[in-house]
């Protein structure tokens, strides 16, 4: 297969995904008009924070032969989402295995999201500028999600809902991921670049490094009010899914799933069962008794338009 071929493909999967997006934009009643404005204004302020990033996205446009505010709102998915009220039952459910006595941080993390708007998923290794690797899962035009880098910092995503999230369009949270995982060796640095991003969207984004000496994993929880850290609790664990934790963050939660608190209390039991085994094992435990029943399965018809599956990645 030839590179131009290649590109080809790739260009035709941005714009499906594109499409896919967007229709779903229309159909839970976000307009056209303000989907690009708040796409081109999550650009701007991507383009001051972190320009090679925001450079990207209009390389990236360019090569699918599509708009740049096209690839610029699709890059701000959870920006435009967080101007609508309702979340969708759900969503994703993090795990990490922290303890100071073990050689590497094991972590797992079920990924739900739509299965018509991201059909195909992306797995891909690039390079930074000064030769560290990182591997990311995420999908075709979007800069990034969950990763790992060659300096055994990693990274997991799940979505948050503040009442402070506004349609201002700012850094776009998926790239609040890429750069940690392009930029970051530690665990302070990946803080430090998520303190400095102002954003208009919530997320909470859970790092975990095997070469810390002493801190080895933190949920660092965005917000447009502020951003806050959480640390290990439960006998080393550092448990996640869609609500806020900090103490300074939770009188301003706006979630509209409640499965999100039985997740995370179901994660707490199972959590010393899925230590010191396989990813296989470990998933298994992760569901518990229940199995397939379990409360971070997830199986449901959003409105009878949009069918979602849970995943376990």
């Amino acid at each position: 297969m030839s590179r131009e071929t290649d590109w080809r493909m790739l260009g035709n999967t941005n714009k499906t995904d594109c499409n896919a997006i967007f229709r779903f934009f229309s159909r839970i009643g976000i307009t056209g008009d303000h989907v690009r404005k708040i796409g081109e204004n999550s650009l701007s302020a991507l383009e001051y924070w972190c320009p090679d990033l925001a450079s990207e996205i209009e390389a990236t446009a360019l090569g699918a032969d599509l708009p740049v505010w096209y690839l610029a709102s699709l890059n701000a998915r959870t920006e435009i989402l967080s101007t609508k009220a309702t979340s969708y039952l759900g969503e994703c459910s993090t795990a990490i295995y922290a303890a100071p006595d073990i050689n590497m941080s094991k972590t797992i993390q079920t990924w739900d999201w739509h299965d018509v708007l991201a059909p195909c998923g992306l797995m891909t290794e690039l390079q930074n500028k000064k030769g560290m690797r990182f591997n990311l899962f995420t999908e075709f035009g979007m800069l990034g999600k969950i990763g790992v880098n060659s300096a055994g910092l990693g990274l997991h995503f799940n979505i948050l809902h503040h009442i402070s999230d506004n349609d201002s369009g700012g850094v776009p949270v998926h790239a609040v991921a890429r750069r940690i995982l392009e930029e970051a060796t530690t665990i302070e640095e990946a803080i430090a670049l998520a303190f400095a991003a102002q954003v208009s969207a919530s997320s909470v984004l859970s790092i975990f490094s095997h070469r810390a000496e002493r801190c080895r994993a933190v949920s660092i929880e965005l917000s447009p009010f502020r951003t806050e850290i959480i640390y290990p609790q439960q006998n080393d664990w550092l448990l996640h899914t869609i609500h806020f934790l900090a103490s300074e963050l939770v009188s301003g939660e706006r979630t509209t799933d409640d499965t999100t608190y039985k997740r995370y209390e179901h994660l707490k039991i199972v959590a010393s069962d899925m230590k010191n085994k396989g990813i296989i094992e470990s998933a298994a435990a992760m569901c518990g008794p229940e199995g397939e029943q379990s409360p971070i399965c997830f199986y449901l018809i959003v409105h009878n338009l949009i069918p979602s599956v849970g995943k376990l990645y």
